[in-house]
């Protein structure tokens, strides 16, 4: 039997049918027998029901309800429905998966079997696929996408399947952390096709002037987002706008890339982000106190053929569309189901404007990413090729220069050798092969694995110098744990071990790399250098962990190195208080941080003196940010230059993940 209708408007007309199926029209399963679709109307539930199963309506939050009914009563609405005759496949009650997901960070059926699941698959996987509900739920904040784990499986993209199983909550990353987010999956699950070749739902559109993520991660509350007693809030919280659309389709309409490619995937904002956003003048968003910028995604190609495109901070992709889903790494990222393309932009690595004359000492923080040692004639050794391209034609060759992360001269064969002198000066021929100086180095070796870093590597900072502008008057026999001290030798300040290292035995810096203090002399004046690495903020929290805001587990450990050099810098300005003072390095923290006001106090961080559109020396899932800083006793402050030397962190091609820190002072000679 075929059944009739007519629209309201054009009279009182009924459905008679033994069964029928009602839908919206949002790619509803294919039928078996006759149907008709009634256009901007939902369905109402009169009293008069009789043999009707399966109803489904617009306004229905619960899972499918056998209704029985002698006719149906189809009104005016905004929605389009379609009735479908002896449904395939639909002779017992079904489970939404919005009604799985539910409209927070953890499933209400958590731990629950469901049965008769059913989604148009979006997405495969080696380990499972990805479905959506076929029909709009627009009364639920839950998300209408779920991954099922289901590592044999047959089924394909626009295949209607009914799955049953297990829902868990599955925590991605090494161990599962528990302060990261969770993603709903079905598994220990079955699967049977209803169909095949089915429309895909329509992706929700992510762009300017459409749909955007809110400005704030989350707004006026804070504690555990799994928590029962969270407000979830798509419209007020980015984490949970995100959570809404897990497992989802979504397309991203003119992306610009604001972290580089990298680790397999490229970071971007909708085009038009929001106005709080401070910009890049290389088109990324910059970390601010006050904005963490949640409308980052990580795109990824892995469920493409080929690797994820190359692509810099400032050029733009055409639109994408993919499934989203949250991380090992704490961030959301969109898996592309289509392939894009990188249109270009113009940033180049620029020079520094920062030279040193015979008044003013060119100073530079350089963090090399890990450099060991290797044979000249293989082909790693390429990176000192480019260390020293990047030294002498970016950074015009400063007269120091403090090295982050120099490995030893077995890179990290964990072999007991601490010595980096084969490290070391095959870095400096590199740059004399490149047309600059040859440096002099000044470091301390640290005892075998006790300063942190790769195993076996054994990091640590390194001074080079040009000893044709700077002299360094060695003092004393420096040992691994050896603390230097200032005293004061007929009316001067000095080191009692020059260089040396400060408070190596303090606990601040177990496991860490320890502070290097030198004694130079430039233009016939003292100049104290103290290089540094803090603390890594690898175990930190993400911005989009369950905790908000989330716990900087790693902040006391930085704080207190602050506090033990800034300590040392007080000690030499009680005795000199126009004692020429430079504090510099990868401090791995914020210039907003607990950890640099510390360090700060009485002191300058030339880095103030960038626009901020350039204060950045990172890109972490494509926040740029400052974590490489330049701090000056009183004495330096006047006439100082600074820059942020954008040679790596914009740039998919990076020689190490840090860009250069990059100061000038002047240095007079005293009356």
């Amino acid at each position: 039997m075929k059944p009739y209708l007519t629209h309201p408007t054009l009279g009182n007309l009924a459905l008679r049918t033994p069964t029928i199926q009602v839908w919206q029209e949002m790619n509803p399963l294919e039928a078996t027998a006759n149907h008709a679709q009634v256009l901007d109307g939902y369905v109402d539930d009169p009293e008069d029901h009789g043999n009707i199963s399966h109803l489904s309506t617009y306004r229905d939050r619960k899972p499918r309800q056998r209704l029985g009914a002698k006719s149906l009563v189809v009104e005016e609405h905004r929605r389009p429905v379609t009735i479908f005759d002896n449904p395939a496949n639909l002779s017992h009650q079904t489970t939404s998966i919005t009604s799985v997901q539910g409209a927070s960070h953890t499933s209400p059926l958590l731990g629950e079997q469901v049965s008769q699941v059913e989604g148009i698959i979006t997405a495969t996987t080696n380990t499972g696929f990805y479905m959506q509900q076929p029909y709009k739920d627009l009364s639920s904040n839950a998300s209408h996408g779920i991954f099922v784990y289901m590592p044999e499986h047959s089924v394909s993209v626009g295949d209607s399947v009914f799955v049953d199983g297990e829902v868990v909550e599955y925590a991605p990353g090494y161990g599962g952390q528990s302060y990261k987010l969770t993603e709903t999956q079905i598994t220990n699950a079955s699967v049977s096709v209803a169909s095949e070749n089915n429309k895909l739902p329509d992706p929700i559109i992510l762009g300017a002037q459409l749909l955007m993520p809110p400005p704030d991660v989350v707004r006026n509350t804070s504690g555990d987002v799994k928590s029962p007693y969270h407000r979830f809030d798509p419209s007020m919280n980015a984490i949970d706008f995100y959570e809404h659309l897990s497992g989802m389709r979504v397309t991203i309409q003119n992306p610009v890339v604001v972290g580089p490619t990298q680790f397999g995937g490229v970071t971007v904002v909708p085009n038009g982000a929001h106005q709080s956003t401070v910009f890049t003048s290389a088109g990324g968003v910059r970390n601010t106190q006050y904005n963490s910028n949640p409308q980052r995604l990580i795109i990824s190609a892995s469920l493409l053929a080929g690797e994820t495109p190359s692509a810099h901070v400032g050029d733009h992709l055409t639109p994408i569309t993919g499934i989203l889903h949250y991380t090992a790494f704490g961030a959301f990222e969109l898996l592309a189901t289509d392939e894009f393309e990188v249109t270009q932009s113009t940033i180049t690595r620029p020079i520094t404007n920062i030279v040193g004359t015979d008044e003013r000492l060119a100073i530079a923080s350089l963090n090399l990413n890990n450099l060991g040692y290797v044979d000249p004639s293989d082909d790693k050794y390429a990176r000192f090729t480019e260390f020293a391209e990047l030294i002498v034609n970016n950074m015009l060759s400063p007269d120091i220069i403090t090295l982050e992360e120099v490995q030893d001269d077995s890179s990290s064969r964990d072999n007991g050798i601490t010595d980096a002198s084969k490290t070391v000066n095959l870095l400096i021929e590199a740059i004399v092969k490149a047309g600059g100086p040859r440096y002099a180095y000044t470091q301390i070796s640290p005892v075998d694995g006790k300063d942190g870093g790769k195993p076996g590597s054994n990091i640590r900072n390194v001074f080079l110098y040009n000893p044709e502008r700077v002299t360094l008057p060695t003092r004393g026999d420096p040992t691994p744990m050896g603390a230097t001290h200032i005293e004061k030798k007929e009316d001067a300040l000095e080191l009692t071990l020059n260089p040396g290292r400060i408070s190596p035995k303090h606990r601040a810096f177990g496991d860490s790399r320890k502070s290097l203090i030198a004694e130079f002399v430039f233009n016939g004046e003292k100049v104290f250098v103290i290089g540094n690495h803090f603390g890594s903020k690898r175990k930190d929290e993400p911005i989009f962990g369950r905790n908000q805001p989330p716990n900087e587990r790693t902040l006391l450990k930085r704080v207190k190195q602050a506090q033990v050099i800034r300590g040392f810098v007080e000690e030499i300005l009680k005795r000199d208080p126009d004692a020429k003072i430079v504090v510099l390095g990868d401090m791995n923290d914020f210039e907003y941080s607990l950890t640099l006001k510390k360090l700060g106090q009485g002191l300058h961080n030339l880095g103030d003196l960038a626009d901020e559109s350039d204060r950045y020396s990172y890109n972490h899932q494509g926040n740029s940010q400052a974590l490489d800083h330049i701090v000056v006793s009183d004495a330096l402050r006047e006439n100082a230059q600074f820059e942020y030397l954008h040679v790596n962190a914009d740039f998919a091609d990076q020689i190490t993940d840090h860009d250069v820190a990059i100061a000038g002072i002047v240095v007079k000679k005293a009356d």
